[in-house]
């Protein structure tokens, strides 16, 4: 006996019967039943093809049902039993003894956990490496789902991402600067689906920091700059034309205020000063921040 879908199949959420297609070898009358019983007192009967010229291309004969009082989130546990040669006399058939146990999984609603990314993303090239990336739970198979996404909505815009059929579902996009909105469409293995959208933007930051002030702290008795951006900040006192590396890295007083920088207050001296930001923009190699002295600024 075979049927058109696989025992253990799970069903969609809210769905209480299911049309279901038995395939049997010759012809025969078909029953089936919640519980495991006589063929004689199944309470339902099937719908089965009994003619020669009915047979599929695999040379079966089909019995059509609907599997009712499917219940969610529990197994379905259903009972089919035939009593064959349907065109001979009654007294020389032969009826299945033993049941044919097909199984239906109910489930429950899909969920999205969680979308991403949410906020800002930034990169210092023309493009920026962008992670969607989508959790889903509950579920039909511990909520494994199929994942697509689209930047419209609209039909047949949707692609399906890059890795997904799992509860994480990732797809990378390079993007420029703009505003995004993406939203995701997943199925289960039951037929549930739901959506979930995802909103943020993304930056390309291919300038250097900008030094706003600069000037002597009496407080701390220290060469204070500030910066328009969170930065590291180093200097020479012999010209622009420093690797950053080998210059003298200015200090931050707090760690989580990071465009403030000190330095060693060295009267009469000029301070050839560079800073980069997190994304590694900096000024030329001959170029500077700024430079200053005790008594200038340029």
């Amino acid at each position: 006996m075979e049927t058109s879908i696989p025992t253990d199949s799970y069903v969609k959420f809210g769905v209480g019967s299911v049309p279901l297609q038995v395939y049997v070898n010759e012809p025969a009358t078909c029953k089936w039943s919640t519980q495991n019983k006589e063929y004689s007192v199944m309470e339902n009967t099937m719908n089965c093809a009994t003619n020669l010229t009915q047979i599929n291309a695999r040379e079966l004969y089909t019995c059509f049902t609907n599997l009712t009082g499917v219940v969610d989130r529990q197994e379905n546990k259903f009972f089919f039993r035939c009593k064959g040669q349907s065109n001979k006399p009654e007294e020389d058939r032969n009826v299945n003894v033993n049941s044919y146990l097909f199984n239906l999984r109910g489930s429950q609603p899909l969920n999205i956990i969680s979308v991403g990314p949410n906020g800002t993303a930034t990169g210092n090239t023309n493009t920026v490496p962008v992670n969607l990336k989508v959790v889903t739970d509950d579920r039909a198979n511990e909520g494994t789902a199929i994942c697509s996404f689209s930047s419209s909505g609209l039909p047949n815009s949707y692609v399906l991402m890059f890795e997904t059929k799992a509860v994480e579902h990732t797809q990378r996009l390079d993007l420029t600067t703009g505003n995004y909105n993406y939203i995701f469409r997943c199925v289960d293995y039951g037929g549930n689906a739901t959506e979930a959208s995802a909103n943020f933007s993304v930056i390309v930051d291919t300038a250097p920091p900008l030094v706003t002030r600069a000037y002597y702290d009496s407080t701390n008795i220290a060469l204070k700059i500030v910066t328009n951006e969170d930065a590291v900040c180093a200097y020479s006192l012999n010209s622009c034309n420093f690797n950053f590396e080998e210059g003298i890295e200015l200090i931050y007083s707090q760690a989580s205020k990071k465009k403030s920088h000190f330095g060693e207050w060295k009267p009469n001296m000029a301070y050839y000063i560079k800073c980069k930001d997190s994304f590694d923009n900096e000024p030329a190699p001959n170029a500077c921040s700024i430079v200053l002295s005790a008594t200038s600024i340029a």
